[in-house]
């Protein structure tokens, strides 16, 4: 993984996020190689504080697991998806796999669960300085019942050693409905201590004129568990 920091986005129009990345990958670091990031997003309607968990459980796959705490509680949500790696080219250029998982909003009032999956197609390019990803994959939310074809894409690279940037734009057969809006995001991720620690800003709109848009910062720390 470039920094894999999950992908709650990719079911909701309002900015959910572990972080800030939304477009997945199944490249795979090493067995036992874990991160864990804290995060905090503002917007005009709220603001979201939340932890989560990614481990390299196997050669080509990794478990991820996030919960938020909001100022609206119908944004409340835990998270759980498993990503598998299918196919990695022996240059390390392309890799397919699939992901998928289920967000649940914890709200007792607003208590609903939506699932996903979807097939990531990367590219990586100049010696993996530059990574392109293209997602393709399905979505389902239970209270509303409704079954969603979605896309996205992202364009993310090392500027140095230590700066990282990514610009991502994703969208759905129906981008009207909250399930699923089209957004873009851009952001960059700075190492500030070795290869274990870095500070992440993004900021993501979902291309409404009334939306200010959001901002998301967050500290990611990496390690090798076991």
């Amino acid at each position: 993984m470039i920094k894999k920091i999950c992908l709650f986005c990719v079911c909701f129009c309002q900015t959910f996020a572990a972080g800030w990345t939304i477009v997945g990958d199944t490249f795979t670091g090493e067995k036992g190689t874990c991160e864990f990031d804290i995060w905090l997003n503002t917007s005009e309607q709220s603001q979201n504080l939340g932890f989560y968990g990614d481990c390299v459980i196997l050669k080509y796959t990794s478990i991820q697991v996030a919960n938020n705490a909001s100022t609206q509680s119908f944004e409340n949500k835990g998270f759980i998806e498993i990503e598998q790696g299918f196919y990695t080219t022996p240059d390390n250029f392309f890799n397919i796999g699939i992901i998928g998982g289920n967000i649940i909003n914890t709200d007792i009032s607003h208590r609903n669960n939506n699932f996903y999956s979807y097939i990531p197609l990367s590219f990586n390019w100049f010696d993996a300085k530059m990574r392109t990803t293209l997602n393709i994959g399905w979505a389902y939310h239970t209270s509303t019942q409704q079954h969603l074809l979605t896309l996205s894409g992202s364009i993310s690279g090392n500027i140095t050693d230590k700066i990282w940037l990514v610009s991502e734009i994703s969208t759905s057969n129906n981008p009207h409905i909250l399930l699923n809006s089209s957004f873009y995001q851009v952001g960059a991720s700075f190492l500030i201590h070795k290869d274990n620690i870095s500070l992440d800003i993004a900021y993501l709109n979902s291309f409404k004129p009334q939306d200010i848009g959001t901002i998301i910062l967050g500290i990611t720390f990496n390690a090798k568990m076991f």
